[in-house]
């Protein structure tokens, strides 16, 4: 009787929880595995197992290669758990092997993203290891062995291994609906494989964009899965005075969610949304005791650096959602010249953030990790200004059309000195940063620190290096020494690049041939001197907006009352490097026009003819088209 009265007063919203109910009622279902709670189902990682790792559906490393038989000789004779595990039934991994690659992990790549449970990186991690691990397993063997030339052919089996087990996350194999899931899919859009980066040098110009498209799929299925476990529900602080070792984990995982969304978000220009901390948490260090100091196992204190990423992440997506909420409001404000105002307010903030964390004692790598987002942070807030001044010139309001229908040359913008425009501070502030970035690069040794950032640190990096390539194209760098500091600058980013790659894949390699191929040129889209050596303001709108905003009819202008109206289309015979993006995606010459795309506006430049459906009305009509700006 007690069992009907539980099951009348469970809801009924919706189908979910009709299959709740029904889930309960059963006869053939006993106490222990009924859901717990009437309103959400959250599968227990305990119970939680995978399929036989030897069956043929779970298998992923075999494919037809013949390699040893697995030796178990350095378990003794007590079986464990890895034993199960597949790439270790096939012979490709035994026990040393990957207690090596956890060893690599915790020095080299834990720190930046202390994430993964303490059970897993400790000495007793062999012992220690469940069923429900083996995807976040694969995940960490694969980042550990990227980089080691020693370690290759375990990558590519762990790789190939990886992406079997997505397939599985993908749909939703019960054994991979826990949150060591959600932690290995965060950890993958940090460190892809190599082998996925060879790609960049295809000379398919599309190939360019491969690796964000993967990290915006990885990190949406993250997000996805993290509300599927109810880990958002960490957001807000619990009722309860004490919370368990799982909540404070699931409270660590959902934040390191909100950081990523929010990084590739502003990089593409597309958000999932995940829900950041409520407004009423606060949460600070003491929020996360899994992260403090511990004697013998934890010298970092990893829960100030968390803090503080949180803290500067904020900053970093306020900046996004008010400079480029939409297409209309970022037009207005340029038109308008109203933004000075958020921008002094985000720099106030960032400083504000500078003077509080710069002095907190950490080790050397993590310090400069956080002083290259602070100096990020602070060039994409200042360099809002830059495109402004450029924007102005080469569109105009609709009133203003036929009064300055002619064409002005790119550096009349800043004809009287960069001291001489309105915006000279914010500019300023955006070549200083740009500078200071890359002069953190360059002091990293590029072996032993660059090699093991996060990938997009070394895309802070490009974009400093193809705003600076930029700003000399405008004449907003004058002075012989200036000019000739920033090239040396962009040069010795771009030789610390090819030597921070231990093979031809790797990604940095890719950067570095990029970048060397537009610091080579004579200017970004310069006309030969027989055209008196002028860029046109309308060729400026050519490298600056993407194909797909040019090519529309409906493309929005600001007319004088700062309202939006609809112009003409753009024909070619007013812009005249339009040509140059009419088969299809650019290539690098143009990458720089690109720049404003937050970090890359990957999504918006993948297929002109179609292939990416919806998200082509996104980069032009939605969120995408302001991170262009």
């Amino acid at each position: 009787m007690h069992e009907v009265d539980e099951n009348t007063e469970m809801g009924l919203r919706n189908p979910s929880d009709a299959l709740h109910i029904l889930t309960r009622s059963g006869p053939a279902t006993s106490g222990e595995n009924r859901p717990r709670g009437g309103h959400q189902y959250v599968l227990d990682p305990e119970d939680a197992e995978p399929g036989p790792a030897g069956s043929e559906a779970d298998s992923a490393g075999g494919r037809g290669c013949h390699v040893a038989k697995p030796r178990h000789g350095s378990f003794g004779e007590r079986r464990s758990i890895l034993d199960e595990y597949e790439l270790t039934q096939i012979g490709v991994l035994h026990s040393d092997d990957v207690l090596e690659l956890l060893t690599i992990y915790v020095r080299e790549y834990h720190p930046y993203c202390p994430l993964v449970p303490a059970y897993l990186l400790g000495p007793s991690a062999l012992e220690r290891i469940r069923r429900v691990d083996f995807f976040l397993l694969t995940v960490i063997l694969t980042i550990a062995s990227r980089d080691s030339t020693k370690h290759s052919v375990i990558h590519r089996y762990c790789w190939n291994h990886a992406q079997s087990l997505l397939l599985k996350v993908l749909l939703a194999v019960p054994w991979t609906q826990t949150p060591r899931t959600v932690e290995g899919l965060l950890l993958l859009s940090e460190w892809l494989p190599h082998v996925e980066s060879k790609y960049l040098t295809s000379g398919n110009p599309k190939d360019v964009f491969r690796e964000g498209r993967t990290t915006w799929s990885l990190v949406g299925q993250a997000v996805r899965l993290g509300y599927a476990l109810r880990l958002d529900r960490a957001a807000f602080r619990g009722n309860g005075n004490s919370t368990s070792q799982n909540q404070h984990q699931n409270r660590l995982i959902w934040m390191f969610t909100y950081i990523a969304d929010r990084q590739i978000s502003v990089r593409l220009g597309q958000s999932f949304w995940s829900r950041g901390p409520s407004l009423s948490s606060n949460f600070t260090a003491k929020d996360f005791p899994t992260l403090h100091p511990t004697p013998g196992l934890i010298d970092e204190n990893y829960a100030l650096i968390l803090q503080a990423n949180l803290e500067l992440t904020q900053i970093l997506h306020n900046a996004h959602a008010v400079l480029y909420s939409s297409t209309e409001r970022t037009l207005s404000m340029i038109h308008e010249g109203d933004y000075p105002r958020y921008l002094d307010d985000f720099m106030e903030s960032a400083t504000h953030w500078d003077s509080r964390w710069k002095d907190m004692q950490v080790s050397p790598n993590i310090k400069h990790a956080l002083r290259l987002l602070y100096e990020y942070v602070c060039l994409y807030i200042n360099a809002f200004s830059f495109h402004a001044v450029l924007t102005r010139a080469s569109r105009p309001r609709a009133s203003e059309r036929y009064r300055l229908a002619r064409t002005q040359p790119l550096d009349s913008c800043f004809n009287g000195g960069i001291m001489s425009s309105p915006d000279a501070r914010y500019i300023i502030g955006a070549i200083s940063a740009a500078r200071s970035l890359l002069g953190v690069m360059n002091e990293l040794d590029p072996k032993h620190t660059l090699r093991y950032l996060p990938s997009r640190y070394h895309l802070y990096g490009l974009y400093a290096a193809v705003f600076l390539h930029k700003a000399l194209d405008a004449d907003a760098i004058q002075g012989t020494t200036q000019k000739e500091e920033v090239t040396s600058l962009a040069q010795r980013f771009i030789a610390a690049q090819k030597e921070v790659s231990s093979t031809e894949s790797h990604i940095c390699h890719g950067y570095s041939d990029l970048l060397k191929k537009l610091w080579s040129s004579n200017g970004s889209k310069r006309v030969p001197a027989t055209q008196n050596d002028t860029t046109s303001s309308t060729t400026l709108v050519a490298d600056t907006f993407p194909k797909a905003l040019l090519q529309d009819p409906l493309y929005p202008v600001a007319d004088s009352f700062g309202t939006l109206g609809y112009g003409d289309r753009m024909s070619t015979s007013n812009v005249p490097d339009l040509a140059a993006l009419e088969g299809g995606t650019p290539d690098f010459t143009s990458f720089e026009s690109y720049l404003f795309g937050s970090l890359w506006p990957e999504l918006a430049s993948v297929g002109d003819s179609g292939e990416q459906g919806c998200l082509d009305q996104d980069a032009q009509f939605g969120f995408n088209f302001g991170s262009v700006l």
